[in-house]
């Protein structure tokens, strides 16, 4: 049973500038990591999601906005994405904008 995470791929960390409530902050997105298991196991597809939010949690410091995975979810949802997709680097591109303009709304 062999379980590997492709970090280049996987681990894409969007930093856009905020422009809501703190105006020196950055914006980070850590998107899920891909189950790349040979052969794939869907089984465990959950640890690719429990990293990223592990992630999230750790670089959520003073000074730089973590986007929530439920705000992930949303912006996955106006694009008309699957929450299962692995996004090339324009649709990571598009959800960095769409998560971007949401903040502003707040």
């Amino acid at each position: 049973m062999r379980f590997k995470l492709i970090l280049a791929l996987l681990l894409l960390l969007i930093v856009i500038p905020a422009q809501a409530q703190n105006s020196t902050a950055d914006v980070v997105m850590v998107l899920p990591f891909e189950n790349t298991s040979k052969p794939f196991r869907p089984e465990y597809n959950w640890v690719g999601e429990s990293f990223a939010d592990s992630l999230a949690e750790l670089l959520n410091k003073p000074g730089l906005l973590v986007v929530s995975s439920d705000e992930r979810e949303l912006a996955y949802q106006r694009l008309r994405l699957p929450e299962t997709v692995i996004p090339s680097r324009a649709t990571s591109i598009k959800l960095a904008r769409e998560v971007g303009e949401g903040s502003e709304a707040r």
